[in-house]
Parts: C-alpha cells; sequence; structure tokens
C-alpha cells in the first residue's frame, strides 16, 4: 500500500514500496487517499512509471491514521463519494481497477454488498472484501457467509467476481474456491486474497499448489528468513543504512510469523496420530489467525527460538543472517493485528 498524496510528493520511501521483483509475474500496486484528485493523480503516474498490472484502490483498511482522514474503509461510510473515485481513478488508468472492501462500518452495517454494483458500474474490474468490519479490525473470525451469500452473488450480478479475504491460514480453506475446487467459478467467486496468513507462514501458497499441510523444518524457516534479509539488502542496499532498513522490515515480519505452530507438533499434541490425523486437527480447532497460541517448546532450540514472542529474540534472529544489530537496538511492532477499534461493539 502507497499513500497517494506521498507518491505525488516525489517521497523516495513511498516510490521504494512499488518496486517489482524480478521473480513476480503478477503485480499489483495499492493507493489510498481521500481524495478522488489526487487519487486519480497518483494512479495515472503509477500506471505510467511503474511495471504493473493492477491498481488497487484501498476502502479496506481500518486504521485510524487514515480512518479519521476520510481514507481507507472510511471512504465506504460515503457512497457517492467513492463511486466518484472509483470513476476518477478508472478513467486515467489503462490497467485493471480493483477496490478493496471491508463488510462495514461494524456488524450492524454491512454494506459492502451494495457498494459492489454501483462501483463496478463505475469501472471497477473486481473485488476483494474483507470478511470483518471496520470496527473489528483483525479481531473475530472472518465472516465468509456473508461474503459468499451477500458479496458474491452482488459481483455476479454485476458482472464481474469477488475475491473472499480473511482469515485463511490452512490450505482446505482456499481448496473449495481454487481451480479444481467444488466452488471455483461459481456466484462470483474465482480466487481467494491471503493476507496475515502468508506472514505467519509464507510457504501456505506452496501447500495450497499442492493440497498438503508442510511440516516445515526450523532449519528451512531459517533459510526463508535468509531470502528475505538476502531481497531486503538487493532493494535497500548492502550498506549500514540498508542493512538496518531490511532488518526494520525483517522484524516487522517475525512479529507475525513467530506465531506459527508446526504442524509436527500439533501431531504429538494428538498423541503421535498419523500425519492426516493432525492435519486434520490442525483444521478443526486451530491454530486460527485471531488466536494467540501460548509459548511453546520446539522439537529443538532453534525451533522454541523462532516461536519466542520476545521481541529480543526477534533481533536475535535478524543477527543470524544480517550481523550485529547496533548497540542498545530495540524494536517495538508496528501493527497491533488483534486489535479493536476504541468505538467497537462486542456481543458475547
Amino acid at each position: 500500500m502507497a499513500l497517494a498524496a506521498n507518491l505525488l510528493q516525489g517521497q523516495r520511501s513511498e516510490w521504494a514500496l512499488l518496486r517489482r521483483h524480478a521473480s513476480e509475474d503478477l503485480f499489483g500496486v495499492q493507493i489510498a487517499g481521500n481524495r478522488k484528485d489526487v487519487l486519480a493523480r497518483a494512479a495515472e503516474v503509477v500506471a505510467r512509471e511503474c511495471a504493473i498490472d493492477f491498481i488497487d484502490l484501498n476502502c479496506g483498511c481500518p486504521l485510524d491514521m487514515l480512518t479519521r482522514k476520510g481514507a481507507g474503509a472510511a471512504l465506504m461510510d460515503s457512497p457517492s463519494k467513492l463511486a466518484d473515485v472509483t470513476a476518477a481513478v478508472a478513467a486515467v488508468v489503462d490497467v485493471p481497477l480493483s477496490v478493496k472492501l471491508r463488510t462495514g462500518r461494524d456488524e450492524r452495517r454491512r454494506v459492502a454488498h451494495t457498494l459492489i454494483p454501483p462501483l463496478a458500474a463505475a469501472g471497477a474490474a473486481w473485488f476483494t472484501v474483507h470478511g470483518r468490519s471496520r470496527t473489528q479490525r483483525y479481531s473475530r473470525l472472518a465472516d465468509w457467509a456473508y461474503l459468499t451469500s451477500a458479496c458474491a452473488p452482488a459481483a455476479a450480478a454485476a458482472g464481474t467476481t469477488l475475491i473472499p479475504n480473511g482469515d485463511v491460514y490452512a490450505w482446505e480453506q482456499a481448496a473449495p474456491y481454487l481451480p479444481g475446487g467444488d466452488r471455483h467459478g461459481t456466484a462470483g467467486v474465482s480466487a481467494v486474497m491471503i493476507g496475515r496468513g502468508a506472514l505467519i507462514k509464507p510457504w501456505l501458497f506452496t501447500e495450497c499448489a499442492q493440497r498438503r499441510h508442510w511440516d516445515i523444518s526450523a532449519t528451512e524457516r531459517v533459510g526463508l528468513v535468509a531470502d528475505f534479509a538476502r531481497a531486503g539488502v538487493e532493494h535497500w542496499g548492502a550498506d549500514a543504512r540498508g542493512t538496518e532498513r531490511t532488518r526494520k522490515f525483517l522484524l516487522e515480519w517475525l512479529s507475525f510469523a513467530h506465531r506459527y505452530v508446526p504442524i509436527g507438533l500439533l501431531e504429538s499434541a494428538a498423541g503421535g496420530a498419523s500425519a492426516a490425523a493432525a492435519a486434520a486437527a490442525a483444521a478443526d480447532w486451530g491454530p486460527r489467525l485471531h488466536h494467540r497460541s501460548p509459548v511453546l517448546r520446539g522439537r529443538s532450540d532453534l525451533e522454541t527460538l523462532l516461536a519466542s514472542p520476545r521481541p529480543a529474540d526477534w533481533v536475535r534472529i535478524t543477527e543470524l543472517v544480517l550481523g550485529r544489530a547496533p548497540p542498545g537496538y530495540t524494536f517495538t511492532p508496528k501493527h497491533g493485528s488483534h486489535a479493536w477499534a476504541a468505538d467497537s461493539v462486542v456481543n458475547g
């Protein structure tokens, strides 16, 4: 995600977010803002200057830093303005425009399905809807029943498609909507979007493609950390500044990745059950994206370290691939993904 106003001001840190890696065969840019002239101009420049396949309009971010300015999910509170923004952006870009939504402002006001038809008419090519409200942020379970029974039919009727989003953490949750699944291509659904699930277990895409659970080893996971560090240094530079910027982003990732509960430990917890039984247990009772697992002891010291919830231990992990952190270095995660908004209503 990039802020439209920052892009137009030429902020290098914002434009750096839009660089495409050679390995990315499909690449889109999400822009956020609250003014249609700024959003349209930013989208036009991005489409002209960057190698992208689509642009996504952010109407789903629930964070106060955006919603207090009328951006992100707050755009859903003004349907006519949102339609004007969509039309303005679609008119100036030569790549498809998608729109990311939430269910609504809160659980009592689900409006995403009512927004899809007019936004499709305004030029949106497809829609991604996160199955939570703005005030829910990332708490409770995403409401896939609403996505598939209300939003998907609305998309189909409008001649477009829905990409449901929220809580996809196991391949079984995505499989029905993927090619070969019994719900693929029906009722306006032809794909799923994976967000935090990929931050916790980046190999989730491999599991989805191969229809299996991967009991990935701690050594293999550190290999992914090394890949991340290598790509970060390529992107930001190998000097001290680039290395520390890479460390910062790596730590943000580790603040999610430590939550992974190895499928092999679930198998052990199931009393030595088969891998298939352990996978079924994982799909049935957890882990879930809105849960926080207790501190666990891994099958090795390295696996235990990777599961640590302590930021100091995450810094230790970065030192395995980036060298020693500066003296006195500390880290506080930027995102509290378990949060509810202050004005949210919790039932039950």
